[in-house]
């Protein structure tokens, strides 16, 4: 039997409907490619790691190149994972439903799960001390990890299947049990920008500044380079804004913890801003901030004064801030130009572009 649907419309009845819709297109047009749609997409790129980095509460040991010197044979090979430096018999826990199989690498990867996600990427994790076969809910153990396999000690290869480089985000739900958490208070173009705009490397409309490509540091002498005035082993500027991304977006969750434990909730927008900024310029100050700040919702003279407390040395009372002279008026002064400059990008509304930039 065939259904005849009958419609009254017709073309000259469409037109006006098409133009009182025509306005809408626009509005969803100019938000696809305005910057809030652009930073909700840059806050969900990868983290990616470097030696050192922090995964979970375990340290990488050896980053993903595809030219390392073998540990052990000494021999250049590539190295398609990220090792963690994870004590014999630490727990590997499924953070969604997956699927494992375990099998045995003769060439030097040990006892291996592949691992099957319901989302995300395709893993294989090495050097296992433990590991069984079958389809796992959230919450549960599948493996333990060891040292089976060539190496130097215990520790947790992660590998995407692909062999592409793993990142943060792959790794650290196996050692948790709990998937990244999709949104942040702060994007990466908010960090970028916020903290640029107080180093100097980025100006008020979040554009690169000549200091951006590099400059020396006024309090130590180092080597500055990209928006944070990084100054650790990177290869371009962008290259250092993801490295430092990746240690502010550790110190955001350390900052957010110690917050929680103190006021019972996270800090502010402006709060979090304020003090990854600070962790950014003296990682010792900004690990002492909580400490110092009176709720998770403070004013900005509030943020002015704890950031200046911060650089007092607990054991002696007395200033801890060589790059500013150890000099008082001096310390507030830095801290009060940094934090206006922070709320300020964060506070204003979200119509700048990076223009030809890209942002890590």
């Amino acid at each position: 039997m065939q259904l005849a649907i009958r419609t009254n419309l017709n073309f000259y009845r469409l037109v006006p409907l098409a133009l009182m819709l025509w306005p809408m297109a626009n509005v969803i047009a100019d938000y696809a490619l305005s910057p809030l749609f652009l930073q909700s997409a840059i806050s969900r790129e990868p983290i990616y790691l470097s030696k050192g980095d922090r995964v979970a509460d375990y340290e990488v040991s050896s980053d993903y190149d595809l030219a390392r010197v073998h540990p052990v044979s000494g021999t250049v090979e590539p190295h398609y994972g990220i090792d963690v430096a994870t004590p014999t018999g630490t727990k590997l826990i499924a953070p969604t439903v997956i699927e494992v199989r375990c099998w045995y690498d003769i060439n030097g990867g040990g006892e291996v799960a592949e691992v099957i996600p319901s989302e995300g990427d395709a893993m294989q994790l090495l050097h296992l001390s433990t590991c069984v076969d079958g389809i796992y809910k959230t919450g549960d153990t599948f493996a333990l990890t060891g040292a089976s396999g060539i190496g130097t000690g215990a520790h947790l290869d992660a590998r995407r299947l692909d062999k592409a480089e793993p990142s943060k985000q792959n790794i650290e739900p196996y050692l948790t049990g709990k998937l990244p958490p999709r949104n942040t208070e702060l994007s990466d173009l908010d960090l970028v920008c916020s903290i640029g705009a107080a180093e100097g490397t980025r100006d008020s409309n979040c554009q690169p500044t000549a200091a951006y490509r590099g400059h020396t540091d006024p309090g130590n002498g180092a080597d500055n380079l990209g928006s944070f005035s990084y100054q650790h082993r990177a290869s371009t500027p962008e290259d250092a804004d993801r490295r430092q991304l990746t240690r502010l977006r550790q110190a955001e969750a350390d900052l957010q913890g110690q917050a929680v434990d103190k006021f019972g909730q996270p800090l502010s927008k402006p709060a979090l801003g304020a003090a990854l900024d600070l962790w950014n310029q003296s990682p010792q100050a900004g690990e002492s901030l909580i400490d110092h700040l009176p709720s998770a919702k403070p004013t900005s003279g509030q943020i002015i004064k704890a950031r200046s407390q911060s650089y007092l040395d607990p054991a002696t009372g007395q200033l801890d801030a060589p790059g500013l002279g150890n000099d008082a008026a001096q310390v507030e002064a830095d801290q009060s130009r940094r934090t206006g400059e922070v709320l300020y990008q964060l506070e204003r509304n979200p119509d700048r572009s990076i223009g030809s930039e890209r942002i890590p």
